[in-house]
């Protein structure tokens, strides 16, 4: 697959690239490794909290998720292996940006 931009990745920055990953869902330990073969290669590997079984409707893709600090993959679709892989995201509370945006627009008198 081919990512077109940088993504975090649980608690990797992934940078653009072609990659290829491999995934034993039978290991002990949930394991996704990603190999980077384009450019300047590089290896990763990742934690996979949770594991579903994934519906036959289903796309192959990454599933990312955008936060201020950039995008994050959320999930990886797999059904032609029956499964789909969800990592963790970390969270972002809304309250601070709109407690932020509050403070800005009483400081500038609106």
């Amino acid at each position: 697959f081919t990512l077109s931009h940088e993504v975090h990745w649980g608690n990797a920055k992934v940078p653009a690239g072609d990659y290829e990953f491999s995934f034993d869902p039978d290991a002990g330990a949930h394991m996704l490794s990603l190999s980077k073969i384009s450019g300047a290669r590089a290896g990763y590997m990742l934690l996979v909290p949770t594991i579903e079984e994934a519906k036959s409707s289903d796309l192959s893709r990454l599933v990312l998720q955008a936060t201020p600090d950039g995008s994050y993959v959320s999930a990886m679709q797999l059904p032609e292996f029956g499964m789909t892989l969800y990592f963790s995201v970390p969270s972002h509370p809304t309250e601070k940006q709109i407690a932020k945006a509050a403070t800005m627009a009483a400081a500038l008198g609106q």
